[in-house]
């Protein structure tokens, strides 16, 4: 997935569970929260500014599904003892978001059951791409759906944005 469907997905979900919770749970406003989880939603990525590399990006700790998931679980513990602001909360679901987005990239899945195994899972066959040219990068993304998926999940969180 690109950065673009990540953040306006993000941004989408943000204006959801401000709408469901409410305003007294939050102590932003609602445009304040709204950006945060597009930044948010991006997180996972940050390797990037490490990693360098589009296709292996996806093989270190911000893309494997239990580290979101036990965050999770810290929070609910810590918010038995300590008060924690639940703008907290929304950052292990955007993250967890993000990597579903990420079960439709041709170039790189997500270790979906690290540690256990470190095979690559997608839910559209991966492509070796790198060294295509950019008419078949395009050709090889159109025939596989993932511009189809990208453009409906753009869609319906535009939508969702604007309503």
């Amino acid at each position: 997935m690109t950065t673009l469907t990540h953040t306006v997905t993000g941004l989408a979900l943000g204006k959801l569970m401000f709408n469901s919770i409410g305003a007294p749970a939050f102590y932003m406003d609602e445009t304040t929260f709204v950006l945060y989880s597009g930044i948010i939603s991006n997180f996972p990525d940050l390797n990037m500014l490490w990693k360098r590399n589009l296709h292996t990006h996806h093989d270190d700790l911000t893309h494997y599904p239990v580290i979101p998931f036990v965050l999770s679980m810290l929070f609910l513990v810590l918010s038995r003892f300590l008060i924690i602001p639940n703008e907290l909360l929304i950052f292990p679901i955007l993250w967890l978001i993000h990597l579903f987005l990420d079960l439709y990239g041709i170039r790189a899945g997500i270790h979906l059951f690290w540690p256990f195994n470190r095979h690559e899972v997608s839910l559209i066959k991966l492509e070796k791409i790198e060294k295509a040219s950019i008419t078949k990068k395009i050709d090889i993304a159109l025939s596989n759906g993932q511009v189809v998926f990208e453009l409906v999940a753009l869609a319906v969180s535009i939508t969702f944005l604007l309503t």
